[in-house]
């Protein structure tokens, strides 16, 4: 206000000057209407833009996300400290985080030398961590499927996975459970029968789990490609781990060898995606069955039991008594938030996003993305899916069509330790192995992610876990186990009701959409993984192969149409100021040597 005061009163003065100066003309002789409407606006307009000019001088643009300024700066003064530079380094977004302690289990791997760990301290919309050479940026409280994720843990933190959030309501029956194999005692849920009474029982043989190559990805309507990276070499493992390593247990050590004899196998590398070996007999005994053939995978097993189920089975209620469908809390009310913080998180990751490219400008803005989807939001029904779907969505458009750039998009469900079947498979495989692999299905980049595929691979990552429990249920003494019921149990909750489940998420929420672009600008979708986020160290698994796959595909990116057309229009632009500088400059040549 003082310096409009002040604008004023200098206007002022010179408007008296000059009517009280002798020397000057009347006005009605040197001044029109026009000249002094013309005097009257800028007499008005130039103190308001000085003002308002140098307020913003002193003051500076407000901020729209103030938070996120905060938490941007905190990073970048990190990365300072210890001599890193964002622009030198991959950067990789992580959307769908439920709170802090899941990021460092996600972080806190073993693999990753950290130096940038939780910045800044505490509750924030932003959480960095960062090796040498990468950035991982954390949205805790700047995404959409972040806010879903949150909400899904303070509501288990306050009820517990068996409490009910509201009036109880009818629980869908899920479709009947598979008959199990004749080899194998059928569990009893309700009842876990004793470990002497599973030991009187005679080791049957039992056929082999459902095994053969993958089809290829790039072909149109096919299966998705076989994971674990980048095929391999016909006598290596190429980073992925084989049932027959793990049944046959540690080598006993080798006789000597003639110096001509060739050479032995190299010794397994345990990197990459967790899966069983399809060339192989994964028993080693050569009057197993053979494994069906590539087109059999995802038709039903032959070796179930032949009588058919009853066509009208009675509904299944979860409860504590019953737990086969309860683990996560079916009978919840749907989990979701209302349209003005949905809006208020797009916002934020929208101007993120500006931040991102601000910063980055002209390099590539981010080198990847990972979406953690909660096991939970999939497990709990249609309503809490179909929410969780949207946020992905959404954030996964908002990073698109903000950073004009494609990058691969890895899907990863998680807090799977909260399953019981899980964490028992997550025991039988082994530390080393869940430390440092993944577990699910690779997807490849260069495939259009169509609704098909998205079936097709939501078949094979299910398939993955089926194919495992059936393999661990082959091992010497597997009868006598005492997690054989939660494998089960495992084995049928995502045969019977995961798989459609999963299908539903990866086609509303990765699959590519002819009504968002062209198939030029799809997402580069890149696989769906499980994972174990526990924040306790004997509850993470699987974690360590996704820090790799990220490292190896960070060079698959590309500009989007928009972003090209955008540079095009900037260089067209450049192009016709040169022009313009060019034509004033040699006529002002002209007019002095004329």
């Amino acid at each position: 206000m003082t310096v409009l005061c002040f604008l004023l009163c200098v206007v002022a003065v010179v408007w008296i000057a000059f009517f009280l100066d002798p020397n000057n003309l009347p006005w009605r002789h040197a001044i029109s209407w026009g000249r002094i409407a013309s005097v009257i606006l800028l007499a008005l307009a130039i103190p308001l833009v000085v003002y308002f000019s140098l307020r913003l001088w002193l003051e500076g643009e407000k901020a729209l996300y103030p938070e996120i300024d905060n938490a941007w700066a905190a990073g970048i003064a990190a990365l300072e400290e210890q001599g890193l530079d964002i622009r030198d380094m991959a950067l990789y977004v992580i959307i769908g985080s439920r709170g802090v302690g899941q990021e460092r289990a996600i972080m806190r791997t073993g693999q990753l030398e950290l130096r940038l760990e939780g910045v800044p301290e505490g509750p924030a919309p932003l959480h960095w961590y960062a090796t040498y050479d990468s950035v991982y940026l954390f949205c805790s409280d700047a995404s959409w499927s972040s806010a879903l994720a949150a909400k899904r843990q303070r509501q288990l933190e306050e009820f517990g996975p068996q409490g009910r959030r509201g009036p109880s309501r009818p629980v869908a029956s899920p479709r009947p459970a598979p008959v199990p194999p004749r080899s194998m005692p059928t569990p009893v849920v309700q009842q876990p029968a004793a470990p002497q009474a599973a030991a009187a029982q005679p080791p049957l043989a039992m056929p082999p789990a459902p095994t053969g190559p993958l089809p290829p990805p790039a072909a149109p309507g096919q299966p998705p490609s076989s994971p674990g990276g980048a095929g391999g070499s016909p006598g290596g493992y190429m980073g992925t781990v084989q049932v027959d390593q793990y049944l046959d247990g540690p080598a006993a050590p080798a006789p000597a060898v003639p110096a001509d004899a060739p050479a032995a196998a190299p010794a397994p590398d345990y990197m990459g995606t967790i899966q069983l070996d399809p060339g192989n007999n994964p028993f080693g005994s050569p009057d197993a069955p053979q494994a069906p053939s590539p087109q059999d995978v995802t038709s039903p097993p032959t070796y179930l039991s032949p009588e058919p189920a009853d066509p009208d089975p009675p509904p299944v209620e979860p409860s504590a008594s019953n737990p086969v469908f309860s683990d996560t809390g079916s009978e919840w009310e749907p989990i979701v938030i209302n349209s003005g913080h949905a809006s208020e998180r797009i916002g934020r990751l929208t101007y993120l996003c500006q931040q991102i490219n601000r910063v980055r400008e002209p390099l590539c803005p981010i080198n990847g993305v990972l979406s953690l989807v909660p096991y939970g939001a999939i497990d709990a029904g249609a309503e809490d899916a179909a929410a969780m779907q949207q946020a992905v969505k959404s954030d996964l458009t908002t990073l698109h069509y903000v950073l004009q750039v494609r990058c691969p998009v890895t899907a990863l469900i998680v807090d799977m330790e909260r399953q019981t079947g899980f964490r028992e498979l997550m025991r039988r495989v082994g530390r080393e192995r869940v430390s440092v692999q993944r577990f699910g299905r690779r997807y490849d980049c260069r495939s259009l992610a169509t609704a098909a595929e998205m079936d097709a691979l939501a078949e094979l990552c299910c398939g993955t876990i089926e194919d495992w429990v059936y393999a661990l249920f082959r091992e010497d003494e597997a009868l006598t186990r005492p997690g054989n019921q939660q494998l089960y149990r495992l084995l049928c909750e995502f045969r019977s009701e995961l798989k459609g489940r999963l299908a539903d998420l990866l086609q509303s929420a990765f699959a590519y959409d002819p009504e968002q672009g062209s198939p030029e600008d799809a997402l580069l979708f890149s696989g769906c993984y499980f994972a174990a986020t526990g924040e306790r160290s004997d509850q993470r698994a699987f974690i360590g192969g996704i820090h790799t796959k990220l490292a190896d595909e960070q060079e698959l990116v590309e500009w989007t149409s928009d972003a090209l057309l955008t540079q095009q229009s900037w260089e067209r632009l450049s192009l016709a100021g040169l022009i313009a500088i060019g034509g004033l400059a040699a006529a002002l040549a002209w007019q002095l040597l004329r």
